[in-house]
């Protein structure tokens, strides 16, 4: 979302760890038996631990447990790494307030073009969806006018470091433009000659 930059989707694994240091669970005061961590701690580099009580743990030692990669280092290190600057850093706090803005300017530019959308959001985590018949051309659109303006942007929003306060008002601008564009191509019944190319697909449909 940041202005001439792309923001990637994280894998669902590393969806806790935007909400602080070690897990999701620590601050929803929910006490697992089992977590899995992957490479949402080690910045991308491949690694996987589990943490769990005694008795869930003590099930390893009935288990043959190997590995091709057993002396492999260098996912270890990127997550030591990466948790050290983590816990430096703490930029969970600024995950939730910018992914709070979005939300707001989706809001807005919802409320001022008269655009019905609904709205999904955890604070680090939100999307929105048009609705309609012709929702997916219209998310279509929206990415292809998001380019245009310099942004590559669908409809969903992972908060990171990233974005700034001035990535997000220019963001923000553009939103409102190109939900007008989108709001006149509905009206007008052009939604679809408004795409200078084919219409997204939808989830894994490509594969069909």
């Amino acid at each position: 979302m940041t202005h001439r930059h792309c923001a990637q989707s994280p894998p669902h694994a590393a969806r806790s760890w935007r909400y602080r240091s070690g897990g999701v669970h620590l601050d929803l005061g929910v006490d697992p038996d089992i977590v899995v961590y992957a490479k949402a701690m080690s910045n991308g580099y491949p690694i996987a631990a589990i943490i769990g009580t005694d008795t869930v743990m003590e099930a390893a030692q009935d288990c043959f447990v190997s590995s091709t990669y057993w002396t492999e280092a260098l996912g270890p290190v990127a997550a030591l790494a990466t948790i050290a600057e983590y816990e430096r850093v703490r930029p969970w706090s600024h995950f939730k307030q910018a992914g709070a803005r979005v939300v707001a300017v989706w809001k807005e530019a919802g409320r001022r073009h008269e655009l019905p959308i609904s709205l999904r959001s955890t604070g680090p985590l939100s999307s929105f969806s048009f609705q309609g018949g012709e929702a997916n051309v219209a998310k279509t659109l929206f990415t292809q006018c998001m380019l245009e303006r310099g942004f590559l942007a669908s409809t969903a929003f992972y908060a990171s470091l990233a974005h700034t306060d001035e990535g997000i008002d220019s963001y923000a601008h553009a939103c409102d433009e190109v939900f007008g564009v989108i709001k006149a191509a509905s009206v007008s019944g052009s939604l679809h000659a408004a795409l200078r190319g084919p219409e997204a697909h939808t989830g894994f449909t490509r594969l069909n």
